[in-house]
């Protein structure tokens, strides 16, 4: 139920300009005369999935196969994603739609879309793990056979041929180059682990210089906000000691609050005598005036 092609849609490929083919479940024939394009509908799998041009004995370049007096050309092929083994089905749903988009002037580009026609990735790397998912091999002569590869493993009598027909078919020419890859990564990863290695006491000693010079900022830190509290301590201290400046003076304006109703007592008193004082002259003045007025009268008569 997974990796099934359902069908094939190619626009400006090989001599089409366009063309659809859907394929049904089993076994699929494909029947036309010399010339009529049956080879380009193979031709589209290989490179739709991710194939190389050389892979299909048909050219060596992907932009080869675009119609001749067209700029661009696509193929669309759609793949049945469905059961236990089914690629990420959340976001691809029953159906994986691979297209890829190519131009003469050599640009490729990938869109993996889901049933619904929506863009869920655009990465070669995604094909990839798909096609792994669905053990789909383009380069797989036993997968995919075509015209020229078959032509030349009937015709070929050489052993060593053979041989090599049988290593690609049955991948262990892959797993040989994949060994050899592998095996180029293991020396490469020991040169750095040993290069890594010799660097290691230096960075060593960077290490513990740094932990220094780590212990030695929150010496510092510890300093500054050391000196902050000796400042507020001082600060504090200051005021302690204006507070206690200000007890004698406080005890004088005590006492001198105590004198003040003695003060006040004797400004009244003062007022007061004041007050007759006046009023005895003010008396005494008018007597002399009345004394002399009638003095005045007297004598007058």
């Amino acid at each position: 139920e997974v990796g099934i092609i359902e069908k094939v849609s190619v626009k400006n490929f090989m001599c089409h300009s366009r063309l659809d083919v859907n394929f049904g479940p089993h076994v699929n024939f494909v029947v036309g005369r010399n010339g009529s394009g049956k080879s380009a509908v193979v031709t589209a799998v290989v490179v739709g999935l991710g194939g190389k041009a050389s892979v299909t004995s048909r050219g060596n370049a992907i932009k080869s196969f675009i119609k001749h007096g067209k700029q661009r050309a696509e193929i669309e092929i759609k793949l049945r994603n469905r059961g236990l083994d089914a690629f990420k089905p959340d976001l691809y749903g029953d159906t994986i739609v691979v297209q890829r988009k190519f131009s003469t002037e050599g640009g490729s580009k990938y869109e993996l879309r889901n049933k619904d026609g929506k863009l869920v990735s655009d990465k070669r790397e995604e094909l990839a793990h798909i096609l792994d998912q669905f053990n789909i091999q383009v380069d797989n002569p036993v997968a995919i056979l075509n015209q020229d590869t078959s032509r030349n493993f009937l015709n070929s009598k050489s052993p060593q041929d053979k041989y090599k027909f049988f290593l690609k078919a049955t991948q262990l020419e892959q797993m040989k180059k994949d060994y050899a890859t592998a095996d180029q990564q293991k020396t490469i990863t020991n040169d750095i682990i040993l290069q890594k290695t010799k660097t290691l006491p230096i960075l060593e000693k960077e290490v513990l210089k740094w932990e220094q010079r780590f212990k030695a900022f929150n010496a510092l830190d510890m300093l500054k906000e050391r000196v902050k509290q000796l400042k507020n301590e001082l600060a504090w201290s200051i005021v302690c000691d204006k507070e206690k400046g200000l007890d004698p003076i406080n005890k004088k304006i005590k006492e001198e609050e105590a004198k003040l109703p003695k003060l006040k007592h004797k400004t009244e008193q003062i007022k007061v005598r004041h007050h007759l004082n006046l009023r005895n002259k003010a008396n005494n003045l008018c007597s002399q005036r009345i004394l002399s007025t009638s003095w005045s009268l007297t004598f007058w008569y």
